[in-house]
C-alpha cells in the first residue's frame, strides 16, 4: 500500500497542479480540496481491473471533469491513448531530470 501513496503523490507533484490531458477545457483547475490544494484525481491509465499497474509512468494526474470522460465518455478508448503517451513521456522526463 505505501508504494501506492508514494506513487499518487510523485504523480500529483509532477503534475505541478495542473490536469495532465492536453485537451483539458480547465488546465488551470479552478476546483481546490478543502486544504486550497488543486483538486486533481490520480488515474491508473490501465484499470486495475484491467490489469493497470502501480507505476509512474502507468498513472496520469487529471481534473474530475476529466478522469469522468475517461472513464466513462464517448471518446475514452481515443483518450486513454492519448493520455497513456503523455504520462509515459512526462514519466521518462522525470527519470532524466532525477538522474
Amino acid at each position: 500500500m505505501f508504494g501506492i501513496r508514494l506513487h499518487v503523490v510523485r504523480c500529483s507533484s509532477e503534475a505541478g497542479g495542473r490536469c495532465e490531458n492536453p485537451d483539458c477545457l480547465l488546465p488551470e483547475l479552478p476546483y481546490r480540496t478543502k486544504a486550497g490544494d488543486p483538486l486533481l484525481e490520480v488515474d491508473h491509465i490501465d484499470g486495475h481491473a484491467s490489469g493497470g499497474r502501480d507505476h509512474p509512468a502507468a498513472m496520469i494526474a487529471l481534473c474530475p471533469n476529466c478522469h469522468s470522460n475517461k472513464t466513462h465518455g464517448a471518446e475514452r478508448t481515443a483518450l486513454t491513448e492519448r493520455l497513456r503517451k503523455v504520462a509515459t513521456e512526462h514519466h521518462d522526463a522525470w527519470e532524466f531530470s532525477a538522474a
